[in-house]
């Protein structure tokens, strides 16, 4: 008997004159792969239920902080705030006043700065 050579596969038999008023019958082959499918789904839910079961409750993230909902919308805060115009003013000259004397020692060109 020799294995290697395939075999004819099976075809299922269409639908019998009697049976078309009751539309296209679900064959075999369509019944595994929905079902398969429908099993796959629900084994991912009770997994998930599982690890929500399991949960340690009293664990803390930083991202439990950072993060809020708009309008059902996941929102993370990254606590960036806009500075005062003021502090940013003071900030924009303490740069220049560190700059300037770092290029002139280097032997670049001194820049004007306004």
């Amino acid at each position: 008997y020799n294995l290697t050579i395939q075999k004819k596969q099976h075809q299922e038999r269409s639908d019998s004159l009697k049976q078309q008023w009751l539309g296209l019958l679900e064959k075999h082959k369509d019944y595994v792969e929905h079902t398969r499918d429908y099993h796959a789904k629900e084994d991912q839910i009770n997994n998930l239920h599982e690890k929500a079961a399991l949960k340690n409750l009293d664990k803390f993230h930083f991202e439990m902080i950072n993060s809020s909902t708009d309008k059902g919308v996941h929102v993370k805060s990254w606590g960036n705030k806009a500075l005062k115009t003021d502090l940013v003013m003071l900030l924009k000259t303490q740069d220049v006043r560190h700059v300037k004397p770092c290029l002139t020692i280097e032997g670049q060109v001194s820049i004007e700065w306004s």
